[in-house]
């Protein structure tokens, strides 16, 4: 090309990037971006205080890439078959660049828009990641994911112009896409290929709970550059179809292709088995890999990334323990963090399984720990804290390690316990009326994406809110006086309705089969 081309083109490609950015179907893709990042700051969501970095990543990529890059592929499919369906072509035939060289101009308007894509990653991922409660972090080829996406699509909306006139061609091939992803989060091949990391942006993965990023299997590393490969194949593609037929361009396309047939065969590769074991590891003994901090009688152990947040799990302990008598508040505990990692959910391939409790045991004990209370990946709503609160109540009244099912927490232990819960502060009494809406009558509590956790009768629940329209001094007196009476397992919640002088005909005569005359 001469420089009176070059000048011509990127004249060109600076009216279609203008053209590009204030199309309505962009302009709604840019509002939509924004109002999802914004939602959850508006409702107040509190689990939004305590992010993981890592999930964000992933978020950020997925609706930076469906909205944006669909946004992409659609109006550059709409601008190059403008000319057509305004039955100018004759009209543009006579300019001075040819086909091949209006192509290109429609290419490079997509640089600017992949720029901008990445300019709203990098300050989205700032914002989330100067909270201090923050957990893990996101290095620089993972943000470029998103805009090099974008850039990916809006290519394929120019091949695809070059190919077909039709107006719905853009639209449609967004809604495959999007089908293509969101099948590859729950249908995943038998003989264990990644086939989800051929598309533009994956999810990866899905657990109950997030895991580690150490134990993820992401590869955006090798992702970015199946991105970059794969844009530049479909770009010299197109400028071919277009009538480009430089030896260069032609010999740019055949390495370009085998380029991205490697790096998607290293993409599609199974995990590494040294993954899958270290999966094990954190799922069965994860003591190996988590670092401890013994605060007063209580040792917290979490995942290196997730160590920020020990600091709200002793509040919730230390609400606990204010509750209890001196001595008993004074035994040593343990917090540790679990999480389900061998097991990803997907249609046909994941399962919940049985909590390996006895392994938990032998790991705490070689730790020099005592049977340590379920801490999850997952933290900030009031769910979470009154989880922790009651699990951690459970250990303190009852003694007892994880259970490998659910557990049914009978009699006045279970009236004991979820009082105690509800003290270790406002957030975990919200989280108790959270669960209620949510369930029946009774309580149900599962952990870390196992089939673990406690269960609490319908009568326990109504008797603590009996217990509740006490001023708290006298409840807690009342409780210190009969502390091991309360506590004793034969005790039944008549008993505990007596000894603290509660109604004992607020209990209603609907009980649990699993607790039998505890109730």
């Amino acid at each position: 090309m001469t420089s009176a081309d070059h000048a011509a083109v990127l004249a060109l490609g600076r009216v279609e990037a203008i053209r590009l950015l204030r199309h309505p179907v962009m302009l709604g893709a840019f509002l939509s971006l924004v109002a999802a990042w914004s939602l959850p700051a508006l409702l107040d969501d509190p689990a939004d205080a305590y992010p993981i970095m890592s999930e964000v990543n992933q978020s950020v990529q997925l609706l930076t890439a469906f909205l944006l890059g669909g946004a992409a592929l659609i109006v550059s499919h709409l601008a190059v078959i403008r000319d057509a369906h305004h039955r100018s072509e004759a009209l543009v035939s006579v300019l001075v660049l040819d086909p091949w060289q209006r192509i290109l101009a429609h290419l490079l308007a997509l640089v600017p828009l992949a720029l901008f894509a990445g300019l709203l990653v990098v300050v989205r991922v700032a914002v989330i990641g100067a909270n201090s409660n923050a957990v893990g972090s996101v290095a620089a080829y993972e943000q470029a994911v998103g805009p090099f996406a974008v850039l990916l699509l809006g290519a394929g909306g120019v091949l695809l112009g070059r190919l077909t006139t039709l107006t719905v061609t853009g639209p449609l091939a967004v809604a495959l896409l999007t089908v293509a992803t969101l099948g590859s989060v729950f249908f995943a091949p038998g003989n264990g290929l990644r086939l989800q990391a051929l598309l533009p942006v994956t999810y990866g993965e899905v657990f109950v709970l997030p895991i580690p990023a150490t134990l993820a299997d992401r590869r955006d590393d090798w992702h970015l550059l199946y991105l970059v490969t794969a844009t530049v194949l479909i770009g010299i593609v197109t400028l071919i179809v277009s009538g480009y037929r430089a030896r260069w361009v032609k010999a740019t396309a055949v390495a370009a292709a085998v380029s991205v047939g490697s790096v998607a065969w290293i993409q599609v590769l199974p995990i590494d088995s040294s993954l899958t074991a270290a999966r094990a590891v954190a799922t069965n003994e994860p003591s190996s890999q988590q670092v401890c901090e013994r605060r007063l009688n209580v040792t917290y152990c979490a995942w290196p990334e997730f160590r920020p947040w020990i600091d709200s799990w002793e509040r919730v302990a230390r609400g606990v323990l204010a509750r209890v008598p001196e001595e008993v508040a004074a035994r040593p505990l343990a917090v540790r963090q679990r999480v389900n990692a061998a097991h990803p959910l997907g249609l046909g391939t994941g399962t919940i399984s049985k909590a390996p409790v006895v392994s938990w045991s032998r790991d705490d004990e070689r730790a020099g720990i005592p049977p340590a209370v379920i801490a999850e990946t997952a933290w900030g709503s009031p769910e979470h804290r009154f989880g922790l609160a009651t699990r951690f109540a459970y250990a303190v009244v009852s003694g007892k390690p994880p259970a490998v099912n659910i557990a049914a927490v009978c009699g006045s232990q279970a009236l004991i316990t979820l009082w105690l819960a509800v003290g270790a502060g406002v957030s975990a009494s919200a989280g108790l009326e959270q669960l209620r809406k949510q369930g029946g009558g009774g309580l149900f509590l599962t952990t870390a994406g196992f089939g673990t956790g406690i269960a609490f009768t319908y009568p326990a629940i109504v008797l603590l809110q009996a217990l509740l329209e006490l001023p708290v001094d006298v409840a807690q007196s009342k409780i210190d006086a009969s502390w091991a009476q309360l506590v004793e397992p034969s005790t039944t919640l008549r008993q505990a309705a007596v000894s603290l002088g509660l109604p004992v005909s607020r209990i209603p005569s609907v009980g649990d089969s699993r607790c039998g005359a505890n109730e």
